[in-house]
């Protein structure tokens, strides 16, 4: 079905309404984590207290993640009634483009044709002297036919691309659908970092060999998590490479990936940070740095986890870990 310009508007209107529905979703999940978080690795008030706010947000989280998909249906199944619209354009356009061109076709044929009476009489008025009178007007008259199937061919070949023009915008109205598709997934999905990619970070960073650095997760939640365990696996296979990782609260919050260098670094330590800055870009990896500042975690302190202390019920906390470390990787949140 073809939409109308009003159809369209409405639909343009229902999907801002449903992109808002899954930001206020998102923001529903957040609450939920920070309650899980408060309610799992905090000691405020009671124990009981606690497992109640644990049980009331994961209620919280799981609502907000229903909702949220609930709202991405919606705006896929409205992204596909634009597209369906879209496609039925082009069909239109196509069929239109192929009548112009058998129209053509047929006046092209038929000047052929006057073309061939021009001649029969021209040949007629050779032969008898009587006829010519009657040649030349027939002669006259396939000229004027002639001139009206020239007319017809002009206004077939603008009808033609016309039909292409209209093609072609229904085509490019096709691709940004799907691309804001795309952008819409790219909105909801974790930062991961795949086989390929920590393949070709190690690739970039094998020439470097027992080297030290922290990972500090900037305002903790689950895709943050999630991206530095992949990380953090990661680099932690690196030989005799020691790395320590830590959660870390700020009122400023971080955005993205960042490399710390403290300031009281050595060349190397420098050329290092640069060459991790490097191999996390030829990974894909959008990372910025290195900055020559003091990390947020020596400001602050903090628990932390070591690569060198693992065992079956997870990381052992060392609280002085990594304090002599000069490379450091900040983690915040998504882009």
């Amino acid at each position: 079905m073809i939409l109308t310009p009003s159809e369209v508007a409405s639909i343009a209107t229902w999907s801002a309404f449903w992109e808002i529905c899954e930001y206020i979703s998102e923001a529903v999940v957040f609450l939920g984590c920070v309650g899980e978080f408060i309610a799992e690795y905090t000691n405020v008030r009671t124990e009981q207290w606690r497992h109640a706010l644990g049980r009331r947000s994961l209620i919280i989280l799981t609502l907000g993640i229903g909702a949220g998909l609930f709202s991405l249906i919606k705006t896929n199944a409205l992204a596909g009634q634009v597209i369906g619209s879209l496609g039925e354009q082009a069909e239109q356009a196509g069929k239109k483009a192929q009548t112009a061109t058998d129209i053509s076709n047929t006046a092209l044929l038929r000047s052929g044709q006057a073309a061939t009476a021009s001649v029969d009489a021209a040949s007629k008025a050779s032969k008898a002297d009587v006829s010519a009178s009657s040649a030349l007007t027939l002669a006259r008259g396939a000229r004027r036919e002639a001139d009206s199937f020239e007319k017809d061919i002009v206004t077939a070949k603008k009808q033609a691309a016309d039909a292409e023009s209209h093609l072609a915008e229904a085509l490019e109205r096709a691709v940004k659908a799907e691309a804001e598709i795309v952008s819409v997934r790219l909105r909801v999905a974790d930062r991961r970092i795949t086989p390929a990619q920590q393949s070709a970070i190690r690739k970039a960073l094998a020439a470097w060999i027992g080297k030290s650095l922290t990972i500090q997760l900037i305002n903790l939640d689950g895709e943050i998590e999630t991206f530095a365990v992949d990380l953090f696996d990661t680099l932690r296979v690196m030989p005799d490479w020691s790395i320590a990782m830590s959660a870390v609260t700020t009122p400023s919050g971080l955005s993205g990936t960042i490399i710390r260098l403290d300031p009281s670094a050595s060349a190397i330590d420098s050329a290092f940070a640069t060459n991790l800055v490097a191999a996390l870009h030829a990974g894909g990896i959008d990372a910025k740095g290195p900055i020559e500042t003091i990390p947020r975690t020596i400001l602050g302190g903090g628990p932390w986890w070591h690569s060198g202390k693992f065992n079956e019920e997870g990381p052992r906390y060392e609280k002085d870990a990594g304090r002599d470390v000069k490379v450091h990787i900040e983690i915040g949140k998504k882009l």
